[in-house]
Parts: C-alpha cells; structure tokens; sequence
C-alpha cells in the first residue's frame, strides 16, 4: 500500500493498493480520510509491487498522478489514461519534489527530472555505489575485471574503463584462463552466456539444462580447458563443449 497526499487539494487522501505483484486499485478521500472511494482506473506498473512501488500526485495539481513499480506512468486527468515514462532504470523506489524538480530513486540511482517527468538527468555519476555479486579477473591482466551487480547487469573494467556488457541482475562469472576474450556471465536464477569477444557480445548456452537455478546460481571453468565448465542447479551440469 502506498499512501499520498497533495498541497494542491489539503483534504485528499490517496491510498494506492496492490493485489499480488501488480496494480489492485487508487481509492481516494476527500473528507481528510473519513471515508474513501475506488477512482475505478486501471493501470500497470510492472509486476513487482513487493520490491517496487511508488505513487505521488503534484504538489500544483491534484489530478496529475506518478505511479510506478518496476517502470513508471504518469496521468493528468486523474488516472482516466496513462503515458509511460519509459527510458529511465528500472525498479522504482522513492519520487519526490523539491521545489520544480522531480527526482526520482530506483535501482539504478538518482534521476532529476525538470519538466514534470518527460526529461530526466542522471545524477549518479561518479557515486561508487554499485553492489556486486560476484567478480571475476584474468589470470594474466589484473586490470581486466568483470562483475555481476545487483539490478544493473554485468559490467567490465578494461583498460581502466567500466563497460555494461549484460543486463538483468548480473551473477556469477568466469574468465578464461586462456583468453580474455573468453568471458561467461549469467543472471538471476541461472541463465548462462558466454562470449568470445571479451564481452562485446553474448550468447545463451544453457543448452539442454532443464532446471532452475538459485538467485546466484553458481558454475565453475575448468582452468585448463575453457570448453569445461559445470553449473550447479538443482544437478550438477557439466559440458564439454564450452556450452554451444
């Protein structure tokens, strides 16, 4: 449940309710909270209401609304349409004013918006704050690294420059003891790819593995021999053929 109120109408409550992971209904009051109704509109914020939900109305206007979860939407007629807010990180956790400007915290850091939400800046440069999972090196350049991070894919340190080079909840990796260029990176619950550019590009090779992995789902490179490499689901998986 998401609970709002607005300077532009003193009396309204706003009370944004969720039914399992998506949007459940907006019921509003405008008697201070003595008794509300169900505005009756429909809309999607993106199916992950328990990690993700945020509602605001604008302090100057109490028909314009911000709902957001995984992605964000904005109404100015009291939630009778929907315009999506696209282009921004996922995973919305906090949208606030402060004087004519919106910001907006998610996942992928803080966003400050100047024109109610069509433009948005990134204020997260040059803020460490990445998290990772887990972290990889090559065995013969110990500047070339790769991490899985939280919510902000898998990235790359070569040539001291940070590349993204998979997305999703970057997971556990692997570099090749042979090559930099062979690089394996997954996400949540195991998925696997693999990439013999150093990252530039990726491939699925789960191949036949019919299972499910852990959050991190863990899997190992044989160290002399990249065409090895076991993955740890609910069996242990192993191939020969570097996955393909």
């Amino acid at each position: 449940t998401a609970v709002e109120v607005t300077a532009n109408a003193p009396d309204n409550v706003y009370c944004l309710t969720t039914e399992g992971q998506d949007f459940e209904a907006l019921f509003k009051s405008t008697n201070k909270g003595v008794s509300f109704t169900n505005t009756n509109i429909s809309v999607s914020i993106g199916a992950q209401a328990w990690w993700d939900l945020v509602f605001k109305v604008s302090p100057t206007n109490q028909n314009t609304y911000y709902m957001a979860g995984v992605w964000m939407n904005k109404s100015v007629d009291a939630g009778a349409t929907w315009e999506g807010l696209y282009g921004i990180h996922a995973d919305d956790h906090n949208l606030f004013f402060y004087g004519n400007d919106l910001f907006l915290c998610n996942d992928g850091g803080l966003y400050r918006s100047s024109d109610n939400g069509t433009n948005w800046t990134f204020l997260g440069n040059n803020m460490q704050i990445m998290q990772f999972y887990r972290i990889s090196s090559y065995a013969y350049d110990s500047n070339f690294l790769i991490g899985g991070s939280q919510d902000n894919g898998t990235a790359r340190l070569k040539n001291g420059a940070w590349k993204h080079i998979n997305g999703g909840d970057g997971m556990d990796n692997v570099v090749s003891s042979q090559s930099s260029d062979i690089v394996w990176t997954s996400t949540q619950n195991g998925p696997l790819y693999k990439s013999t550019d150093g990252g530039l590009t990726n491939n699925y090779v789960n191949g036949n593995i019919n299972e499910t992995g852990a959050w991190v789902t863990p899997f190992v490179m044989d160290p002399a021999n990249p065409d090895i490499v076991y993955a740890g689901y609910n069996s242990l998986w192993k191939t020969t053929v570097g996955g393909t």
